[in-house]
């Protein structure tokens, strides 16, 4: 799954220098509120289920000034075979603008992870889907680069993890790790 995500990160990545070449847009605005969407590749790491699927979501912030944000991140994966999966991530950002066009990102915060996972044949034996919930950490690095002065695009990883809570006894001592490859497209007001 790593070198896929890798090659897809490649890709994308090799695509924003000509997407920002067609138009020169003067610099985006420095503070302000955002909204935009995304398509991502989402991975669940368990201890016996690792599983990947296409994802999607929503997120939006508020820029403060050139170099600090908040972000608030929701992405549901849609195609998983046995599981269930959404993240829900609140967290500040911080943005170096590299020139007009291209800025990075960095953010940290909390999270909420949701999962549900068909355990049978697995050693709990459970035969139907066990919920798992609770609360962990999120860090994230991403590309942004400016299409026109209001539309950005960005390429985004995002690292959750945390320990989660079940209603199963006794309760599996599960350490949900998800990992994101994404793409979005947000306005910036």
């Amino acid at each position: 799954m790593l070198s896929k995500s890798v090659i897809i990160a490649a890709l994308c990545l090799t695509c924003l220098p000509a997407v920002a070449q067609t138009t020169v847009p003067q610099q985006t605005e420095q503070q302000g509120f955002y909204v935009g969407g995304l398509i991502n590749n989402m991975e669940l790491d368990l201890k016996e289920i690792n599983e990947d699927a296409v994802g999607v979501g929503i997120y939006g912030g508020y820029r403060f000034n050139a170099w600090l944000g908040v972000e608030a991140n929701l992405s549901d994966g849609i195609n998983f075979i046995d599981v269930s999966l959404s993240t829900t991530s609140i967290a500040p950002t911080f943005i170096w603008q590299f020139n007009p066009t291209f800025s990075g990102l960095l953010k940290v915060g909390p999270t909420y992870i949701r999962s549900a996972a068909g355990l049978s044949g697995y050693k709990y034996k459970i035969s139907n889907h066990a919920e798992f919930t609770g609360v962990g950490v999120v860090y994230g690095v991403g590309l942004n680069a400016s299409i026109t002065d209001h539309l950005v695009i960005r390429a985004m990883y995002e690292r959750s993890e945390g320990k989660l809570e079940s209603d199963i006894q006794p309760t599996p001592d599960f350490t949900h790790v998800v990992q994101q490859l994404s793409i979005g497209l947000h306005y910036q007001f």
